[in-house]
């Protein structure tokens, strides 16, 4: 099988350690007999800002009678329903003209691939704090934008995508994703499988201290 490793925007901000964990997750799936090539999303970028202004807008047509409320919610519900009046009509629409544009984008990278291959996270998981910030390398940035980095353009384009355990660092779960065709879940499932086999990290658990 051939694999295709999103590259450009989605890798050039990740917490260092992250990235060297991920450099070490591509060999090992490349040890498994997968080919692994280059490939580009240009409008990745894009297609992340355009996914979270379908998400606002139509939150907030189900959840504008709740708005009043927004004080009893969490911070992040809170900043979710609080930014939503801010989408106009036409940025929602711009976004679902961005969505076949990003589709096709999607659909060229994955020719003569099986599935692309990307960091399902791009920062180490934060301390539960008020306010939630991670080290993307050379910057904080909300748990909620590196979070979905590398998720919401997928959702965008309703591909599936499967998520697994590639190690820890510093004693946290860092994992990668595969993303495939429409309905072809099968292949991931495939490469999935086959990745597990031949590393350990499925069973590994991170080291959690004992309750005072």
């Amino acid at each position: 099988m051939r694999v295709g490793r999103v590259r450009g925007h989605l890798e050039e901000e990740m917490h260092p350690a992250v990235a060297a964990a991920y450099e070490a997750a591509v060999a090992e799936l490349a040890a498994t007999g997968v080919e692994i090539v280059d490939v580009e999303l240009p409008t990745f970028d894009l297609a992340a800002a355009a996914g979270w202004w379908i998400i606002y807008a139509e939150m907030l047509s189900l959840h504008e009678g709740h708005a009043a409320f927004i004080e009893d919610r969490d911070e992040m519900g809170a900043s979710l329903l609080g930014a939503a009046p801010f989408v106009s009509a036409a940025d929602y629409l711009r976004a679902l003209r961005l969505r076949p544009l990003f589709q096709h984008e999607v659909e060229v990278a994955l020719e003569g691939c099986t599935a692309l291959l990307t960091p399902a996270m791009v920062a180490l998981p934060p301390v539960i704090a008020p306010e939630m910030f991670v080290d993307v390398g050379g910057r904080e940035v909300s748990w909620l934008e590196a979070g979905c980095r590398t998720q919401v353009p997928f959702n965008l384009t309703g591909s599936p995508a499967l998520v697994m355990p590639s190690g820890l660092v510093d004693g946290m779960p860092v994992s990668i994703q595969l993303v495939g065709r429409p309905r072809d879940e099968a292949s991931l499932f495939t490469l999935g499988a086959a990745y597990q086999r031949a590393t350990t990290h499925h069973l590994r658990r991170p080291p959690v201290p004992a309750h005072a």
